[in-house]
């Protein structure tokens, strides 16, 4: 597993492809999201007595991703293997999100221009605009 480690100004995780896990000035995981999606992808929080996990929150059953990389960095995560793995299997989810807002546009060409260029939210890689005239009120 490829294990980097990220720092800002005032941050340190550790990160794979799927989760990033954030630490302490000790090297201590604190907390955990989604490494693509954020919190729409699962985040949430660690506690640690000395190296073994002792609770989490946030998620139901914490994620493997989130377990194999504690692991690696040498914590005892036996709490949160308690949970039923054997019977989970992997689904790609894919969520249509729609969005209904106004603009000022001289005719529905322009306006699709318009919307595409509102920022709803970072995640959203593609979707349908739909266009029909508002009366006046």
């Amino acid at each position: 597993m490829d294990i980097k480690l990220n720092e800002s100004a005032s941050l340190r995780w550790y990160e794979t492809p799927e989760w990033s896990v954030f630490i302490d000035e000790q090297g201590v995981p604190v907390g955990f999201e989604h490494a693509r999606l954020g919190e729409e992808g699962g985040t949430g929080g660690l506690w640690f007595d000395g190296t073994h996990l002792v609770d989490y929150d946030g998620v139901y059953n914490l994620p493997q991703g989130v377990i194999a990389i504690c692991e690696a960095k040498g914590f005892n995560m036996d709490y949160a293997k308690d949970d039923n793995y054997e019977e989970m299997k992997s689904y790609r989810v894919f969520v249509t999100v729609y969005h209904s807002f106004t603009v000022e546009a001289t005719s529905e060409e322009h306006a699709r221009q318009e919307a595409s260029d509102v920022i709803w939210d970072d995640h959203i890689k593609d979707c349908q605009i739909d266009v029909e005239g508002v009366d006046d009120e």
